[in-house]
């Protein structure tokens, strides 16, 4: 992963006064993994968490000028909710991977 992109995240992040638990609640991502990922715990995160906790802000710098627009909105959320679906899926598949390996 580009360390660019975790020392954005990093800076962003104390530019901002947010905490972890603000991350992890308006990323979807769970606070254990925001940890990790910003405390340099994960050597190489995946490029979808970073994302996820990158756009964290995206639905609250919107602005709906016309319907068209309202129409877009609309599909933003719906590909992040799938998004978040699948980030939230793909954890939980790594989890049990590793559980399994450990046995």
């Amino acid at each position: 992963m580009d360390n660019k992109k975790l020392d954005e995240l990093k800076r962003i992040k104390n530019e901002q006064g947010l905490t972890y638990e603000d991350i992890a609640e308006k990323s979807g991502i769970p606070l254990n993994t925001v940890q990790k990922v910003l405390g340099g715990k994960t050597k190489a995160p995946r490029a979808s968490t970073v994302e996820a906790i990158r756009h964290q802000n995206l639905l609250r710098t919107v602005v709906v000028r016309e319907w068209s627009e309202l129409g877009i909105l609309g599909a933003i959320i719906l590909l992040r909710g799938v998004l978040t679906f699948l980030i939230h899926w793909e954890i939980k598949n790594e989890k049990n991977e590793i559980a399994q390996n450990e046995k």
